[in-house]
């Protein structure tokens, strides 16, 4: 607009005051917190926003109930600008603690490697004189996964992780072979470094069963 207005007669030179536009002017982000996805997206669009939407795990918050806005609730946002809803989806992420028994009269450092669905997931080096078992912790939030543990390469122990429930179930039990202990046997009648596990491996096994290789009292407690 003007001032004087459009059409007013003025005297030459006379100084003509132009109101130009700044723009959208800002609005509230309003407080969307609690609520559900779909009632969210509809205060926030009737608001003049645009809304994107970001699913999180890891919270104790009610499937499609709010956890947060970006920009906040409260802050300043132009008509238009697009805010993203964080909300729940019902899922809590779990941790597994598996304690692995590493094989006995073994005073070595031995290579262990880990894979969960055949992708490797990590490594380590363990020593059985020092430590008797290797303690792995597995985050998921929802699914089942194998894990397999390799020592110096052998296929040693199978578990499946059940991340619905928090816990798992040893599968398969195999056992160490120490190269050096059989270095001389293997240079004559050499053996594969990763020995497949035998038929049966598919059968699960109880908590009780062990390998002549392993000590009864480092077994684990399952399911913890």
């Amino acid at each position: 607009s003007t001032n004087p207005p459009a059409g007013t007669s003025v005297e030459k030179g006379k100084t003509i005051v132009v109101y130009i536009s700044t723009g959208p002017g800002a609005l509230n982000v309003p407080n969307v917190t609690g609520q559900t996805l779909s009632q969210a997206t509809a205060v926030l669009k009737n608001a003049g926003f645009k809304v994107t939407t970001v699913a999180q795990d890891d919270t104790s918050n009610p499937a499609n109930s709010v956890i947060s806005t970006s920009p906040a609730a409260g802050t300043s946002a132009k008509k238009g600008d697009t805010i993203t809803i964080f909300y729940s989806s019902g899922k809590n992420e779990k941790q597994i603690s598996v304690v692995v028994p590493l094989p006995a009269n073994t005073s070595h450092s031995i290579s262990l490697v880990y894979y969960l669905d055949g992708q490797r997931e990590g490594d380590t080096t363990v020593n059985p004189a020092s430590n008797n078992t290797w303690t792995g912790q597995f985050k998921g939030s929802s699914g089942v996964k194998e894990l397999l543990v390799q020592l110096d390469g052998q296929n040693y122990v199978k578990y499946k992780l059940d991340f619905n429930t928090g816990n798992w179930v040893r599968t398969w039990m195999g056992s160490y072979k120490d190269s050096q202990v059989s270095s001389a046997q293997s240079s004559s009648n050499p053996v594969s470094s990763q020995p497949k596990p035998p038929a049966t491996s598919s059968a699960p096994e109880t908590s009780s069963s062990s390998s002549s290789s392993i000590p009864s009292s480092s077994m684990p407690n399952e399911g913890q």
